[in-house]
């Protein structure tokens, strides 16, 4: 324990200085604002939980007791990986052996990826104490077969539940181990009495949760309602089995929920509920499946191959770009990766042949696990509660390994060498570079920049991202609105035009050139460029205003009215909107309606300038009449 503590505070006090250390992105950020928001005490919210809603509780319960504040969180988290170690090694000592489960806790110890998730404003550091725990007190319950210890087993695996959806495969599995003999194999210890205290252990954590989505939505979701979307992303035809958004640049958490319900119910042509919006993108998933399952085959191999890869694939901040911040990662990164735990582990299932009972629940829970990875898409988030499992394996082939080599039993080491090394080839065949992980990272500061001000170094950042991944369409279109900001059209348009030979379909670019295009006075372009976006996106208020504003001026006043109201009619409280509609309808003599539209905009708005001189105007043209 004092090892992995060690290690982990090293790193959080070398990331101080890191860009993002005090800014969190993406899922990052919403889990902050989020925990902020239970710290304010709205603590039961408003709708189904579309993300895992146990580590948000768990920061804004800390926030309501200490304050805000990134470092100590950072530090307690720190704190709970080096308890999950200790977890780990009471979980190989009882199902393997006190050595197997020593090397299993240093190498969690030490491992970057663990290192590194600790030290994220992310869930992943739950995932690890929780599944730790989960195997710890599952090697407790099936050595000594006490209801209690079920019942811990359940409370520990709603808590995961709570924190990593697909932990859910989990119940029933465990339920059947418990009351199903299979083949020659017995039940696991404990029969119906510990199946009974194993289910009230789950459901005293997951019916709370449970009932809290039924009073606030009229739904009942054991968790979250983010599993037909999560399903659709990784099973589709432009999938590749990593994570992509449903719309076209709008990669970032906060438009998850939102673009996944926009389309649905876009689609279907009515309001939908949360778990309507979830089962319209597993249907569309499925169809996928049904009409190419060729196609989805091959996406399920390279998933699979994603999955074992020695890249950690991060989402929005990466362990390679943190090393050069951490020591700590930059010593272990080149070291410890998957590309040698996966080979390491498989050769310790060999040695291990033929499996005790424990180390077959090891393998189980790995493998059922690692399905449900790959039946989404793959990420290092996603794939890290594999970690400790494979670690036990890993451990076990280090300790076995080295007696065999001793005793000279060539036999054993033979099929187990020759396993692995099949295995490390695929590991860590070149399916994904550490460069392309690294541009997100960049990306992200240079977006945290952008935001701050700070044109030059996020253009910087952008640029950086491109070099790292020239192909990166957001990373175009985001250095292009900086360019804009700082006057140089002529390049972010290009930059525009790059982000849409990459990705025609993106709104946020068409939409962009659009503006720019305004400003160098080639207004049919822009229109152009508008309805483009308007195609992909038809539910994009400020779209729709600026195309009505670039049809008014091109005195095509009855297609500018319509656009207006379709951009109120998209966002009831878009002031701007009202004033610009309320402006066509004078230029076609609809005063009385002018009028209207001006005091609207006004109402939501009671400093909107342009909508007061309007409306001054308006009424001084009348008394001069």
């Amino acid at each position: 324990m004092t090892l992995a503590a060690v290690v982990r505070l090293l790193h959080v006090w070398a990331i101080r200085s890191s860009l993002l250390f005090d800014q969190p992105v993406s899922d990052a950020f919403a889990y902050d604002a989020w925990a902020q928001r239970i710290a304010a005490g709205e603590w039961m919210g408003h709708a189904v939980f579309y993300q895992a809603p146990l580590y948000p509780y768990v920061l804004g319960t800390l926030y309501a007791s200490v304050g805000r504040d990134l470092l100590i969180v950072r530090v307690l988290q720190a704190l709970l990986g080096a308890i999950a170690c200790v977890l780990l090694g009471i979980a190989g000592r009882r199902w393997f052996s006190l050595p197997v489960g020593a090397v299993a806790a240093i190498g969690l110890a030490i491992w970057p990826s663990a290192v590194f998730a600790d030290g994220l404003i992310q869930k992943s550091v739950l995932d690890t104490l929780l599944l730790c725990a989960l195997l710890a007190a599952l090697a407790t319950a099936m050595d000594m077969p006490r209801s209690r210890w079920w019942m811990l087993v359940g409370v520990t695996l709603g808590g995961l539940a709570l924190t990593r959806e697909n932990a859910l495969v989990f119940i029933p599995l465990l339920l059947i181990g418990l009351l199903v003999p299979i083949g020659r194999t017995r039940r696991l210890p404990g029969g119906a009495r510990a199946a009974v205290a194993f289910a009230l252990g789950v459901t005293l954590v997951l019916l709370p949760v449970a009932l809290r989505n039924y009073l606030v939505a009229g739904e009942l979701h054991l968790t979250t309602a983010q599993f037909g979307p999560n399903v659709y992303i990784g099973n589709n035809p432009s999938a590749n089995g990593m994570t992509a958004p449903l719309r076209p640049g709008r990669g970032d958490a906060a438009f998850e929920q939102i673009d996944a319900t926009e389309i649905a119910e876009h689609a279907v042509g009515h309001s939908l509920t949360a778990g309507e919006v979830s089962q319209y993108w597993a249907q569309r998933a499925a169809a996928f499946v049904t009409e190419q399952p060729g196609r989805w085959l091959a996406l399920m191999v390279r998933k699979a191959a994603l999955l074992i890869n020695r890249v950690e694939i991060g989402d929005a901040e990466d362990q390679y770009t943190y090393a050069e911040w951490s020591p700590v990662l930059a010593a272990l990164n080149p070291l410890l990766n998957f590309g040698m735990l996966v080979p390491l582990a498989a050769a310790g299932i060999v040695l291990s042949w033929p499996l005790r009972r424990g180390a077959v629940v090891v393998l189980t829970l790995a493998v059922v696990y690692a399905l449900t990875v790959v039946a989404t898409f793959v990420m290092a988030r996603y794939r890290h509660p594999l970690l400790p499992l494979l670690l036990l394996f890993a451990a076990a082939a280090v300790v076995d390994g080295f007696r065999v080599v001793r005793t000279r039993q060539w036999r054993r080491l033979v099929p187990a060498a020759a396993v692995a090394l099949g295995i490390a080839i695929l590991a860590n065949w070149p399916l994904v570079t550490t460069a392309t992980v690294q541009a997100v990272t960049h990306y992200n500061m240079g977006n945290v920049l952008a935001q701050q001000g700070k044109l030059d170094a996020a253009v910087a950042q952008y640029n950086e991202t491109l070099r790292l991944n020239p192909l990166y369409p957001d990373a175009h279109l985001n250095l292009g609105v900086a360019l804009a900001l700082q006057g140089e059209l002529e390049a972010a348009m290009q930059h525009y035009a790059r982000a849409l030979q990459l990705e025609p379909d993106n709104a946020e670019a068409h939409a962009a050139l659009g503006n720019a295009l305004m400003k160098h006075g080639d207004r049919e372009e822009a229109i152009a460029q508008y309805r483009d976006a308007l195609r992909v996106d038809p539910t994009d208020a400020e779209t729709h205003n600026n195309l009505g504003v670039a049809l008014a001026r091109d005195s095509r006043l009855d297609d500018a009215i319509t656009e207006f109201q379709r951009a109120i009619a998209a966002q009831p409280r878009y002031a701007e909107a009202l004033n610009n509609l309320g402006s066509a309808l004078r230029a076609e003599g609809r005063l009385n309606e002018a009028a209207a539209q001006y005091r609207a905009a006004l109402q939501i708005d009671p400093h909107h300038a342009a909508a007061r001189r309007n409306l001054e105007a308006l009424s001084a043209l009348r008394q001069s009449e």
